[in-house]
This record gives C-alpha cells, sequence and structure tokens, in this order.
C-alpha cells in the first residue's frame, strides 16, 4: 500500500477548503516535479545554515537571496536581517515579532511581511511562508501599502494563512498531495511538511 493511501480514520471528516479542490492530483503532481531544481537549492541551503553564522558567511547569504529571491536591498538592509536571524536561530520567533522587530532595526515604516515571513520559516519551517501565489491560491490579498495599519493587516493575515494551512494539513487531500511529494522527492524527510504544501502551491499559479 502507498503512503499516499493510509490515512487515519480521523481525517475523513473534515471541512472542505475549496481552493484545494480547484487543484487536481495531476496538477499536484505536475507541480512537485516543476519544483525539483528549488527543492535542491532549499536542502543546500538548510543544510548550510545549520554549519555557519549567518550574519556573516557570504556564501549562505547569496543562496539565501537567491533562493528567496531578496533583491535590491542596500547593504544595510542585509546587515540588519541576517544579523536578526543568526540572533535568533537559537529560538523560534513568531512572525509578529519579526515583523516588527524589522521595522525598528530598518528605522521605515516598510511592511516586510514576505521576508520576515522567511526569515521565521528558516528558523521554525512547521511555518509557512508568505508568498503571492500561496496567497493567491489561498483567496487572500495582500493588503495595501499605503494601509496605515498594515503591520496590523498583515500580522491578521498571516494568521488566518497559517491557521487555515495548518488546518489543510491534517485532511485526506493533504496527506495524498503529501504522500505524492515524499514518493517524487529524494531527501523529502528533511522537509517539513509545511514546506512541502508550499512547494506545490507556489508552483501552481491560480
Amino acid at each position: 500500500m502507498m503512503i499516499a493511501d493510509a490515512f487515519p480514520p480521523e481525517l475523513i471528516q473534515k471541512p472542505a477548503y475549496p481552493w484545494a479542490e480547484r487543484i487536481s492530483e495531476s496538477q499536484a503532481i505536475e507541480a512537485i516535479e516543476n519544483a525539483e531544481k528549488g527543492i535542491g537549492k532549499y536542502l543546500a541551503l538548510m543544510k548550510q545554515f545549520e554549519d555557519v553564522d549567518v550574519s556573516s558567511d557570504m556564501k549562505f547569504q547569496v543562496a539565501y537571496k537567491g533562493f528567496y529571491r531578496v533583491r535590491q536591498k542596500s547593504e544595510a538592509w542585509y546587515q540588519d536581517y541576517f544579523g536578526l536571524m543568526q540572533e535568533c536561530r537559537s529560538k523560534k520567533p513568531e512572525f509578529a515579532e519579526i515583523l516588527e522587530e524589522l521595522r525598528l532595526r530598518l528605522g521605515s515604516n516598510r511592511c516586510e511581511a514576505s521576508f520576515s515571513s522567511k526569515l521565521v520559516a528558516t528558523l521554525n519551517p512547521d511555518r509557512p511562508v508568505w508568498d503571492r501565489y500561496v496567497l493567491q491560491n489561498l483567496g487572500l490579498k495582500w493588503p495595501s501599502r499605503k494601509s496605515d495599519d498594515k503591520h496590523q493587516h498583515a500580522v491578521t493575515l498571516y494568521a488566518s494563512m497559517r491557521q487555515n494551512l495548518e488546518s489543510f494539513l491534517t485532511t485526506v487531500t493533504a496527506h495524498r498531495w503529501i504522500g505524492l511529494f515524499n514518493e517524487r522527492v529524494v531527501g523529502s524527510d528533511r522537509i517539513s511538511d509545511m514546506k512541502k504544501l508550499d512547494f506545490i502551491l507556489w508552483q501552481v499559479r491560480p
């Protein structure tokens, strides 16, 4: 019996997830196959993360910026960002904490929601990444950059995304997708279920 076919009985009665129902099994398989190169980069990146001081290791920083598409930032921005990552590596800070700490360190009112989530997910792979394709798949809208309380909007939206994805991971459909991922990806045992779901949703364009 394949992994994807074995489901605990408690998974049978779960609320519907309309966004997931729009993604067929063949689309999920295609997404996993298309993510192969990115998965390899992610595994290498996380191995580097275990072994280096990320605040000063340029190879890690280059790999991280390439994988997560962190571009066109100042040197001061990178110093603050990777410095914070190094400081927090023995902890598991939540999204709201990192979002606020980056706002304070960067000295601006910019809402670095996406990059905050990527830092959090690096420290704790059981947390989701804020990505426009993931948000679109879930039917969630990015808060307006002009909003006076965009930081609070971002915290609320991230909490909604996290709750939705964590709940979905207990469903039959999610277990099937995770099983398909595990069957096709070497090193899948080193990737959290949340990150596996992230790879699938990132590849599926709404």
